[in-house]
């Protein structure tokens, strides 16, 4: 390929929310420029300085509502002009959007819950508009990529004018320099009592309240602590709090907001186990940072 051949648009619409494509999109990202060199352009918010790949930086999505909406369609608006532009063979999107192109389209398919399980979802429109612009990103698509051949099968009964010959399970990985044995450089200093540790959204499908029943139910929140670290929910809903009252347990469950990788290992490092029971997961990444911070996982 030539330079400018590959187009890496980083479709991602909240670094901040969307945590676990944040880190596929940052991997990959890095990954395909060693690969490609100067033959690729890296399109993101999210932008290194360093690197032989042409960069072009977006518009941040640091708004709220319909603000980030109007910031996500500038930014493919601009994609889609220099793709018009540049005419790249390829173009990779990590998760969906409505960038025109004639090139080659790959794109990452997370997991089909919105299509398979929407009832675990709370905003009909929200889920409405993304499932569409998936179907969309799937029917002009050259190559899809999974993480899980559950993700897999689920594609191909979802959208059967697919070919199932365009569909590659890729599974995710972990970057071990970070999760691995190191000693942590941050510290999150608010659990003093052994705890479990939640990682993630709080929407039905991830069966939140079942943690909240099954610690209250259990009686080990007379020596320990629940912590949550949930970047999207930062305090309790009224049926999570009124759950958590019941069982005499609010003083027991600590809700965090977001946090730095190196905080998000130190908490994996102390918990006494990562409690992760979702009904469905397209693969579950805090599954493997626990594992790989050496955790237990339930």
């Amino acid at each position: 390929m030539r330079p400018g051949e590959l187009l890496v648009y980083d479709s991602v619409r909240c670094h901040a929310r969307q945590r676990g494509v944040s880190c596929y999109m940052g991997q990959v990202a890095a990954g395909l420029e060693r690969a490609f060199g100067e033959r690729m352009t890296l399109m993101s918010s999210e932008l290194s300085s360093a690197g032989p790949a042409r960069r072009v930086r977006l518009v941040p999505g640091s708004f709220r509502g319909s603000g980030r909406l109007r910031v996500h369609r500038i930014n493919e608006w601009a994609a889609s002009l220099w793709a018009y532009r540049h005419a790249p063979k390829v173009y990779f999107s990590p998760y969906y959007g409505r960038v025109r192109t004639k090139a080659a389209a790959v794109f990452m398919v997370h997991d089909m819950i919105h299509e398979c399980y929407g009832g675990w979802l709370c905003d009909a429109r929200q889920r409405q508009a993304l499932v569409a612009e998936k179907a969309a990103c799937c029917r002009r698509s050259a190559l899809l990529l999974t993480a899980s051949h559950s993700t897999r099968e689920q594609v191909l009964s979802s959208y059967r004018w697919v070919d199932s010959r365009h569909v590659r399970v890729i599974p995710l990985g972990v970057d071990i320099e970070m999760w691995g044995a190191a000693p942590a450089t941050e510290t999150v200093d608010r659990c003093r009592r052994p705890f479990f540790l939640y990682v993630g959204d709080r929407w039905p499908y991830r069966n939140f309240l079942g943690v909240v029943k099954a610690f209250g139910q259990s009686g080990l929140a007379r020596d320990m602590d629940l912590v949550v670290v949930s970047a999207n929910h930062r305090a309790l809903a009224a049926d999570e709090f009124a759950a958590c009252q019941a069982l005499g347990l609010v003083d027991h469950v600590c809700l965090i907001g977001a946090v730095t990788d190196a905080q998000l290992r130190d908490l994996y490092r102390r918990a006494v186990a990562l409690v992760y029971p979702s009904h469905v997961e397209g693969l579950g990444l805090p599954v493997l940072e626990a594992l790989a911070s050496g955790t237990v996982v339930i």
